[in-house]
């Protein structure tokens, strides 16, 4: 059984032509894989006739090496994004910033160790082909962190839930994995109100 669950708000089917895909991975402390992380994407995820990849790698705020890392990997793949928050501030706080600096027509997110890796993407880019404007996978465990991080996630799934226009996810086990572009300009301008 598939863990993508397609949910609610839904588009017409996209056009054809080649798309900008992009792929954020919010990462901390992740210096022992986030090397093998950027290896697989690149070799996993390579531009075909119909998408042409970007990597966002959110760095949130690393205490290890992994800021050295990820300044050598962005010399080494072209595709890649890296960008580093000022302080630790959470992976959905990391996802939003990666949204922010993302260019695609899609954006997908990964976990930096890979657990649901670019093996779903092609699925989830055939749901959203076919009009899907957010995908949720579902997870058989799910962490359920700390206060902080709950607090953040719940903003995030909040601030998501008015963006797409959602009423409610079906699984409570279900995160969101792909944004349509429109969603993700939505979601920024109220992540980020003008006044």
């Amino acid at each position: 059984m598939s863990p993508i669950t397609k949910i609610l708000h839904h588009s017409s089917a996209r056009g054809s032509g080649r798309q900008l895909v992009s792929i954020i991975v919010p990462c901390y402390n992740e210096e022992g894989g986030i090397g093998a992380t950027a290896e697989q994407l690149d070799r996993a995820l390579g531009d075909s006739e119909r998408y042409v990849f970007e990597f966002v790698i959110v760095d949130d705020h690393s205490m290890d090496k992994t800021p050295d890392i990820l300044a050598d990997l962005g010399n080494r793949y072209p595709r890649l994004k890296v960008v580093r928050l000022g302080a630790n501030a959470g992976a959905h706080v990391a996802s939003r910033v990666g949204l922010e600096y993302c260019s695609g027509s899609v954006a997908i997110f990964l976990t930096a160790d890979l657990q649901e890796g670019p093996d779903l993407v092609a699925e989830m880019l055939q749901l959203w082909e076919g009009g899907g404007d957010v995908v949720a996978t579902v997870a058989e465990r799910r962490d359920r962190g700390s206060f902080l991080s709950n607090l953040f996630a719940a903003f995030f799934y909040f601030l998501l839930k008015r963006a797409s226009g959602m009423q409610y996810l079906r699984d409570a086990r279900a995160t969101p994995r792909l944004l349509d572009r429109k969603v993700d300009d939505r979601y920024c301008q109220h992540a980020h109100p003008r006044h």
